[in-house]
């Protein structure tokens, strides 16, 4: 069987690149925004609430379905407990109703809460995006070891 690896350089590059702009851009608004220090706090650690949940819950949500794959439906073998899945699912629907329950209550005009809410929501694509890239890359690195060629140049043993 031909393997390939998932993800090339330039798709890895996009994903961080993707990732680093959509939080910048969060980070952008905060410190531009006219609010006081306290409102500035609660959308920035709420925000990365929801970055870290969504990142989490990607990576259970994989484990759950590689290892349904694996060991079947009924498998005993699982890596995240229901409790775990269900924690996970928590934490980041908790955090995302946290963020939309303040911007509705916000008194900003809409083109400011659209303008947080897409890039929050950008933010979480993104983070889900690179999460994949970083865990397909670091198990495609079992199949494809780096190469060392110019380090067995100057190999005195060949």
């Amino acid at each position: 069987m031909h393997r390939r690896k998932r993800n090339t350089f330039a798709f890895t590059a996009l994903a961080w690149l993707s990732f680093v702009l959509a939080l910048s851009f969060v980070l952008v608004a905060l410190f531009n925004a006219k609010w006081e220090l306290v409102e500035k706090g609660y959308y920035a650690a709420c925000t990365l609430w929801v970055i870290s949940a969504a990142i989490v819950l990607q990576k259970v949500v994989r484990d759950n379905e590689e290892d349904k794959d694996m060991y079947g439906e009924g498998g005993s073998r699982k890596r995240n407990t229901f409790a775990f899945t269900g924690l996970a699912w928590a934490s980041f629907l908790l955090a995302l109703g946290f963020i939309l329950v303040a911007l509705w209550n916000a008194d900003w005009p809409l083109v400011e809460k659209g303008y947080y809410a897409g890039c929050t929501l950008w933010a979480i694509s993104a983070s889900i995006v690179l999460q994949k890239v970083v865990r397909d890359n670091e198990e495609d690195k079992d199949f494809f070891p780096p190469t060392h060629s110019e380090d067995t140049k100057f190999d005195l043993k060949s």
